[in-house]
Formats: structure tokens, C-alpha cells, sequence
């Protein structure tokens, strides 16, 4: 049975034949922060430090130091500080480990997999953050019913996906199945609404007041909701499909080097080219 990770360098060629991998190389080509390192490490400060905030609002919030609030959270912290730190010292080992394997050509691919690393951590801290502040609001139940339809999602999305790769990699019929072109539709349609919802807070601000009646619970649940799948949609249909070729690439970087017809300094570097040339 054919696997995703075992196909030949002839047989990856077909990768690039897909029409995710074309648009995340076409777009992240031309996106500069992907190789300024400099800002690369602000926007990881940044984002480690966003997701320490919702740790430590959880903790003061467990220990009931809160004030008075509309909410009524749950008793437990969900979000307790080692949970943060085991997760942080994974992501930066990854980042250290990309770091150590990156050369100039996949620098790009591996600044994509500590995002997607990095996504999938901030989704991870997110929910636990929604489910202890407003379980008590919308029940238990409610949160549980979400987070399987949430699995379900993502086991299908995945599976079509995987599906769908082994097809671009071993076949020559690379056309996108009905699934991928309504995801396609919905991603498009997505976008455009969440664009036109931002402009509409923007002209009118009490539009977004918070509410804690059924309306406002409602539309709570529908912006995690939302959240969820843009993110899970995102991960697997543009992120692990470009990864893919980023270990192809890795893996078969001389045989990708001589097809893409580029000297050794152009695809490795100054430092890195005797190492991986040989």
C-alpha cells in the first residue's frame, strides 16, 4: 500500500502539479517575512506572549481574583502555567531543531511549519480558554457536542486530503474532487465575510457589544466555531500539502537543486553547501 512519505523524487515531481502547493508558493514567494528572521522572532514573541496572557487571565480568574464579572467560569483552571510551558519548550525545541536542518531555499517551508505549529498550539489554548469561561453559560454538553463535530471535522478533512495527495502523487489525475471544491468556495466565501464583519464593527461599534443573552451566547459560539474550521481548513489544505513538498524537498534536495537548474550557493548557501552537496 502506497504511503504519502514514500513516493520517489519522480513521483513527488507531481506535487507541483497541485493546485494548493501553486497558490502557498506563488503567495509565500512574494512575502518577505517569511526570510527577515528579525521579524520573525518579533511576531514569535509576540504570539508566545499572547498565548502566556490567556494562561495567566485563567489563572487569576481560577484563584477568584477576577472582580465581578457577567461570567461565571469554571471552577478549574484549564489553562494552568506548566501546560504553557510544556507546550512553549516543544514549539522552540521544533523551531531549534528547523533551525539546525533550514537551508536558503527551504527557508521559507520551514518558517511555515513552526506557524503551523504555532496555529495549532493557539487553537489547543483557545478552546480550553472558551470552554472554562463560558461552559457554565452554554453547558457542558454544548462545548462537548462542539469539540466532536470540531473531530470530525478535522478526521474528514484530513482523510479527503490524504486521499486526494495520494492521488497528485501516484496518478496523473490531479483534478480537486467535489469536497475540495466547495471547501475552496466556502474558504473564498469565508473570507469575505469575516472582511465585511470587520467593517461593519469598524462603522459601527455597537454592533460587536458583548451580550450575555442568547444572541450574544450564540454568536459566541459561532465566532469559536468559525475559528475552528477556517484554521483547520487552513492547516490542512494549504499548510500540509506545501510541507509535503518541503520534505520532499529536503529529502531529494540535490535531484530538486539540478531540476530547478541552481548552483549549490543558490540553493544551500555559502555555509551550508559543502554539507549538503556531497
Amino acid at each position: 500500500m502506497k504511503r504519502l512519505f514514500q513516493a520517489n523524487f519522480e513521483e513527488s515531481l507531481n506535487l507541483l502539479d497541485d493546485q494548493f502547493i501553486k497558490f502557498m508558493v506563488d503567495d509565500l514567494s512574494a512575502r518577505k517575512v517569511y526570510k527577515n528572521r528579525m521579524l520573525k522572532l518579533l511576531f514569535s514573541i509576540i504570539g508566545i506572549l499572547v498565548l502566556y496572557g490567556l494562561t495567566f487571565l485563567a489563572y487569576i480568574v481560577s484563584k477568584g481574583d477576577g472582580g465581578d464579572m457577567a461570567l461565571k467560569p469554571l471552577q478549574i483552571n484549564l489553562l494552568p502555567q506548566w501546560l504553557f510551558y510544556i507546550c512553549a519548550l516543544i514549539w522552540i525545541l521544533v523551531v531549534i531543531w528547523s533551525l539546525c536542518k533550514r537551508f536558503i531555499e527551504l527557508e521559507v517551508g520551514f518558517s511555515i511549519l513552526t506557524v503551523t505549529l504555532y496555529i495549532i498550539w493557539m487553537l489547543f489554548f483557545v478552546n480550553l480558554f472558551f470552554i472554562m469561561f463560558f461552559a457554565n453559560e452554554v453547558g457542558m454538553l454544548t462545548f462537548i457536542c462542539l469539540n466532536l463535530l470540531n473531530l470530525l471535522v478535522i478526521c474528514l478533512t484530513i482523510t479527503n486530503k490524504y486521499k486526494a495527495l495520494l492521488r497528485v502523487l501516484f496518478s496523473d489525475d490531479t483534478t480537486p474532487n467535489k469536497f475540495e471544491v466547495i471547501l475552496l468556495k466556502l474558504g473564498k466565501y469565508s473570507f469575505i465575510a469575516l472582511l465585511i464583519w470587520i467593517v461593519v464593527k469598524r462603522l459601527f461599534p455597537g454592533v460587536s457589544a458583548t451580550q450575555l443573552d442568547f444572541i450574544g451566547l450564540i454568536f459566541i459560539i459561532g465566532m469559536l466555531l468559525f475559528i475552528n474550521m477556517i484554521s483547520i481548513l487552513l492547516i490542512v489544505y494549504c499548510f500540509l500539502p506545501y510541507l509535503l513538498m518541503l520534505f520532499y524537498k529536503f529529502k531529494f534536495s540535490e535531484n530538486y537543486r539540478i531540476y530547478e537548474g541552481k548552483t549549490k550557493e543558490e540553493w544551500y548557501g555559502k555555509k551550508k553547501g559543502k554539507k549538503y552537496g556531497n
